[in-house]
């Protein structure tokens, strides 16, 4: 493989794992790439000295920006966090620090294209396309025809009555570790840590639920 090339391949994987570039740095990195490809290809001396100096002045620039550009990243989303924190959102407060530790699905590193197949880079551009396209699928007038169901053939037995102890324990066992708490701040830990326990104070809570068909304030 060509040099020119193997450069080329290495600094567009490195420019898409800084996922907090913007489109004006994005335009220097591509003048930066254009440069160094100058330096590669051309023959002569004089040349390419030039060429080399100008490429050391841009690589200095784009690395002073990248840096300011991160520094505003994550004093943007250090922000938000404090401000979930204040009004006691420890779900956002989880995806939060999942987006700054980069871990999870929760990473905004996500290719969008518009309809001509072109990279939208930045978020304002990603955020319309994505309100396009949901707008596209959702936005859809009601069938003309109706569908058919059957009645089922046959009842199954299904019971209403409030779940049992046995149920909600079962259920907490299913519960996954490592989630931020509702509202009530509770992990999921502390209810695994005695099912039983846990299923015997909550059963009261899920029968008055049931009966009025509305969850408690307190």
């Amino acid at each position: 493989m060509r040099s020119g090339m193997r450069y080329q391949i290495y600094t567009l994987n490195v420019a898409k794992k800084k996922y907090w570039i913007t489109p004006e740095i994005w335009n220097q990195i591509n003048i930066k790439r254009q440069t160094k490809k100058k330096v590669i290809n051309t023959k002569s001396p004089r040349l390419k000295n030039k060429y080399q100096q100008e490429y050391s002045g841009i690589h200095r620039n784009v690395k002073t920006l990248v840096r300011a550009d991160k520094r505003r990243y994550k004093d943007n989303y250090a922000n938000q966090a404090e401000e979930a924190v204040n009004k006691r959102e420890q779900g956002n407060l989880y995806k939060i620090t999942k987006i700054i530790c980069r871990k999870g699905k929760s990473s905004p590193n996500i290719l969008v294209k518009d309809k001509q197949r072109n990279l939208l880079t930045s978020e304002i551009e990603q955020e319309k396309r994505w309100a396009e396209h949901f707008g596209e699928i959702l936005n859809r007038s009601s069938p003309k025809e109706l569908p058919t169901i059957p009645e089922p053939s046959i009842e199954l037995e299904i019971s209403i009555e409030p779940p049992t102890i046995s149920e909600i324990v079962a259920a907490i066992k299913t519960l996954k570790n490592g989630k931020a708490p509702g509202s009530d701040n509770l992990n999921v830990e502390l209810f695994k840590t005695d099912p039983i326990l846990a299923a015997n104070t909550l059963q009261p809570i899920f029968h008055k639920i049931w009966k009025e068909v509305e969850v408690p304030t307190e």
